[in-house]
C-alpha cells in the first residue's frame, strides 16, 4: 500500500515547524509519516521529537540544484500519496539594493522562486484528489518594498504563480493555497538583518498564523492573510500606486530600522 505524507520544507523552526505540529495534532489529516526538509539536522530532530507521527529528516540546502534530485529520487523510490506539501523554505535580506551582497540578492531568488517552483513541480506526481499544495508568500507580495526590493519581488512571483496554479489545478481537486503573512515573530527578522527584526518584534505569534491558515485550507479557500490588519493591508494595496507606496517605504522602513 502507498504511504501518505506531508512534506514541508524550512520545517526546522518558526512557521514550517509549527505547520508540522498542528498538521500532526489534526485528526482529520490522516497520513503515516512527515517528510521534514531544512538545512539544520539538529533542529530538525527537535521538530520531529514533537510529533506523534515518524518523521523522515531530509537535510537539504535548497539553494543547490542537487536537493531537488534527492527529493525527487526519494519520492521516486517510496512512491507516496502526498496530502500536504507546504513550501515554506525562503528568507529576506534588508538592505539598500547596492548595498547588498549580490550572492545574497541572487540567494533570495534561489530559493524563493527557483526551489518553490522545481518542489512544486516535482510534487505534482504525488498530489491526488483532495491533496494540498500550500505556497508561503508575504504581505510584501502585494508592495513594492525599498529596502527589501528583492524580497518583495520574489514573494509576489510566489502569490501570482500560486493563484494560477491553484486554477490549473482546481478540476483535478487539488487545492493550491497561498499564505500572505505580515510580520511574524520567527527567525526571520534576524536572518533579514536588525533593520528587518523591528518589525518581527510587532508580529504575530506563528502558532496563531498557522492555525489561521489552515482553517482556511479546510474552508477550500486559495489564499490566506491571517490577521484583520492584514487583510486591511491587501484592501488597502488596491487604492495606492505602486510609485507611493515604493516612495513610503523607502522612507518609513529606514525611520522604522533606527526605531
Amino acid at each position: 500500500m502507498q504511504k501518505s505524507i506531508v512534506l514541508i520544507t524550512g520545517a526546522s523552526s518558526g512557521i514550517g515547524r509549527e505547520f508540522a505540529i498542528q498538521l500532526d495534532q489534526d485528526p482529520s489529516v490522516n497520513i503515516d509519516e512527515f517528510w521534514l526538509v531544512a538545512r539544520r539536522e539538529k533542529e530538525l530532530q527537535e521538530t520531529a521529537s514533537r510529533l506523534r507521527h515518524p518523521s523522515r529528516l531530509l537535510v537539504l540546502d535548497l539553494t543547490d540544484q542537487q536537493s531537488f534530485v534527492q527529493i525527487q529520487r526519494v519520492l521516486e523510490q517510496e512512491n507516496p500519496i502526498v496530502k500536504f506539501w507546504v513550501n515554506n523554505a525562503g528568507f529576506g535580506a534588508y538592505g539598500l539594493f547596492e548595498n547588498l551582497p549580490l550572492e545574497r540578492n541572487l540567494g533570495m531568488v534561489q530559493l524563493n522562486i527557483a526551489a518553490l517552483v522545481a518542489l512544486s513541480h516535482i510534487s505534482l506526481p504525488y498530489l491526488t484528489k483532495g491533496s494540498v499544495l500550500l505556497n508561503v508568500a508575504s504581505l510584501a507580495a502585494y508592495f513594492p518594498l525599498a529596502h527589501f526590493a528583492v524580497y518583495s519581488a520574489t514573494k509576489a512571483f510566489v502569490k501570482n504563480f500560486s493563484v494560477a496554479l491553484a486554477a490549473e489545478l482546481e478540476p483535478k481537486g487539488i487545492l493550491v493555497h497561498t499564505l500572505s503573512p505580515g510580520p511574524v515573530k520567527t527567525e526571520f527578522g534576524v536572518v533579514a538583518s536588525a533593520g528587518a527584526k523591528s518589525f518581527m518584534d510587532y508580529g504575530q505569534d506563528p502558532a496563531k498564523t498557522v492555525k489561521r491558515c489552515l482553517a482556511a485550507v479546510k474552508r477550500r479557500s486559495w489564499w490566506s492573510h491571517p490577521s484583520l490588519g492584514w487583510k486591511l493591508m491587501v484592501w488597502m494595496s488596491r487604492w495606492f500606486s505602486i510609485k507611493t507606496v515604493a516612495r513610503f517605504s523607502r522612507k518609513f522602513m529606514v525611520r522604522s530600522s533606527r526605531s
